[in-house]
């Protein structure tokens, strides 16, 4: 909350504001009661929508979608938008002159396709995102309530524009059947925090507004097909493939919106890492190395907590001054969303054996590990990390961790704790086991004798194992805040918890 937003004393019991704590489950020691936490909401979603489809000879087709949907998120007056939608297809292999080429028979089926829809997003990010709110705060040592929301009644919904185009093939009977589509999605009203001024006195210096465009393209591949097919033995298989780009187009006034270790530019993707570069360890002391705005490198002198110029002929010397690091000195360090992405599905049987195999698998993204940056923090040897034991010491100078010194306040200096830095970006790609499935049939004498239609007893294993280079947990895990002003924040592993594996055994049964 900004300095000068004054909390409300519920100590003048106005009627209005006891409402508004009882719903909240809020209460303050004016009334001689402890503080209690808690929050409901409550939303609505209302839908109305029409298709109408129509195919002449089975080979032009045609369907058309209106729909209009309201959300409670909304102010009053903006709470819906007509969303129409058209698709076409042409179904090319059954055409005459298709059917005639016999240099094509091992095509059974070829359709070109496409189409456009206005789409709406009900997923903002927080809850009613235009209104005036409030939210518990101890001034001092009463209870009161402040203002934690400015309201903007002007919010409207937030659509985008989605085009594709695609090509559908059948190959040998349809035991093979291949995808492809390019796909753009231009978001023209995104709902974003627009900076405010701090001398204005509004809640976190940001009001929420349709002040985003941004777009999305690239293409979609998928290949399914009937592998092997004998008597006892059969391997169905798929694998599918996105390759995406993002870019913001335009924001609020052209300016940055700078999270605390994301930002949104114009021109670059959404989300992108911002902050201090590490330039590696000073071998000759064991102090941390950064990369200025202007390209120099400095050193930040542990001993005194301050910054020197940093010469490669003379490493030792710290006599000479620098400027601390300072926010014009972060720059863009990395995507923090995925620029490709896709799953390989395997499924095989033999006899009254079947074994199924899912695989997902992520990358050209970075991860950014608050985790391991405040682990190191701790130079008291304290639940430390373990990348500690690999600090500079005069018999240890090539290293990429710098030197210890006792205390938390050395820790911050040295890691720039709080502030994104490249050296705790990590690469995020992975391959994951997603599920895998082992399953028997019994035979027909088990059923007659049990007088059963089917039995099949299976094992699974869910999140099996993971292929990655991050030192984390899992390249997945990601903290982001649940309202607008921190739903671009992704990539960001801060003390999250670890996706389970699950161990299943099972039976079923059909009577």
């Amino acid at each position: 909350m900004a300095e000068n937003a004054q909390p409300l004393l519920l100590c003048q019991r106005h009627q209005h504001l006891l409402r508004i704590l009882r719903r909240t489950k809020h209460h303050h020691r004016c009334l001689g009661l402890p503080l209690l936490g808690g929050y409901v909401a409550e939303k609505a979603f209302q839908s109305v929508f029409g298709r109408a489809n129509y195919g002449y000879k089975d080979k032009y087709l045609i369907a058309a979608t209106l729909r209009y949907d309201k959300i409670s998120d909304l102010p009053w007056g903006n709470q819906g938008a007509t969303l129409p939608g058209v698709s076409v297809g042409w179904r090319i292999s059954e055409e005459s002159f298709f059917k005639n080429t016999s240099s094509l028979e091992f095509v059974s089926n070829l359709k070109l396709r496409g189409g456009y829809a206005k789409v709406g997003n009900v997923e903002l990010g927080s809850d009613y995102p235009y209104a005036g709110t409030f939210s518990p705060y101890l001034y001092g040592e009463i209870m009161a309530i402040a203002y934690s929301q400015i309201s903007n009644n002007n919010l409207r919904f937030e659509t985008a524009n989605k085009l594709n185009v695609g090509l559908d093939a059948g190959l040998f009977d349809g035991r093979v059947q291949l995808s492809v589509d390019y796909f753009t999605n231009s978001v023209d009203n995104m709902i974003l925090a627009a900076p405010l001024a701090p001398s204005l006195g509004v809640p976190y210096n940001n009001i929420k507004m349709n002040i985003g465009e941004m777009t999305n393209k690239g293409w979609e591949f998928s290949v399914n097909a009937e592998a092997v097919a004998t008597r006892d033995f059969r391997w169905n298989t798929g694998v599918n493939l996105t390759l995406t780009k993002n870019k913001v187009t335009q924001l609020y006034n052209g300016a940055d919106i700078i999270g605390t270790y994301h930002i949104i530019r114009e021109g670059q993707p959404v989300g992108m890492f911002y902050g201090y570069e590490y330039a590696g360890v000073n071998p000759a002391n064991g102090n941390p190395l950064w990369v200025k705005a202007d390209g120099s490198i400095v050193q930040g002198v542990i001993s005194r907590q301050s910054y020197a110029k940093y010469d490669p002929s003379k490493p030792d010397d710290v006599s000479v001054s620098a400027p601390a690091l300072n926010n014009n000195d972060k720059k863009i360090l990395g995507n923090s969303n995925p620029t490709w992405f896709g799953g390989f599905n395997n499924t095989f049987s033999y006899k009254r054996f079947d074994l199924g195999l899912n695989l997902v698998f992520s990358g050209g993204n970075k991860v950014f590990s608050a985790t391991r940056q405040e682990t190191l923090t701790n130079m008291k040897f304290q639940n430390a990390g373990r990348e500690l034991l690999n600090r500079w010491t005069p018999t240890n100078q090539v290293t990429d961790v710098p030197r210890l010194m006792y205390g938390s306040n050395p820790g911050n200096f040295i890691n720039q704790n709080g502030n994104t830095n490249s050296r705790f970006l990590e690469d995020g790609s992975f391959l994951r086991a997603q599920n895998i499935t082992l399953g028997y049939n019994a035979p027909t004498a088990w059923l007659n004798r049990f007088k059963v239609n089917s039995l099949r007893i299976y094992a699974q294993v869910q999140n099996a194992f993971v292929i990655t280079n991050y030192s984390g947990l899992d390249p997945e895990l990601t903290i982001v805040g649940g309202n607008a002003a921190r739903n671009w924040q992704a990539g960001l592993d801060y003390n999250s918890n670890p996706l389970p594996r699950t161990y299943t055994l099972g039976v079923n049964l059909g009577l």
